[in-house]
């Protein structure tokens, strides 16, 4: 992993997370995590499914992984033509941000994103991550799964009330 790609990347998904808070009532969270150890990619993100109870939630709650009724679904070929889409949807959702032109400056936020992500975790394998939670967990969510060489992650998306 390149570490200063990585941190890029946070820092980038931080940005247009808040511009996409556009009402005080909208929470929007992006993220890129390193998901927890575990023996398999699929135990990873339980393990990181039953932190959000622990750790985002208070007083902390109890959600095991199986409450969460993940499912992995791989993406096959290069995830960054996958994830253009999810990403624009995404980085695009505030009535404000939506009146950006659609080219070339809405490619530019998008590619310069994903550019950078590929710099940050290099070749992976990559999955999207189905949750059906039985805990109030935010309006509506993406997540993606991501094998590399070097450790797991996990970019989301998320907004709630």
């Amino acid at each position: 992993m390149n570490t200063d790609r990585f941190a890029d990347c946070r820092g980038r998904l931080d940005l247009l997370a808040d511009l996409n808070a556009e009402r005080t009532d909208v929470f929007a969270a992006y993220d890129l995590e390193r998901l927890p150890a575990a023996a398999d990619l699929e135990e990873a993100v339980g393990r990181h499914f039953e932190l959000v109870g622990k750790t985002r939630y208070d007083p902390p709650r109890d959600y095991p992984a199986a409450t969460w009724h993940i499912t992995l679904e791989e993406i096959s070929g290069p995830f960054e033509h996958t994830l253009h889409r999810m990403c624009e949807r995404w980085f695009f959702r505030s009535e404000v941000l939506a009146a950006v032109p659609l080219s070339p400056h809405r490619e530019n936020v998008v590619n310069g994103f994903l550019a950078g992500l590929v710099a940050a975790i290099g070749n992976c394998r990559t999955w999207r991550v189905h949750i059906a939670p039985q805990c109030w967990y935010g309006i509506e969510w993406d997540h993606v799964a991501f094998e590399a060489v070097d450790g797991r992650y996990m970019l989301s998306f998320m907004r709630s009330d």
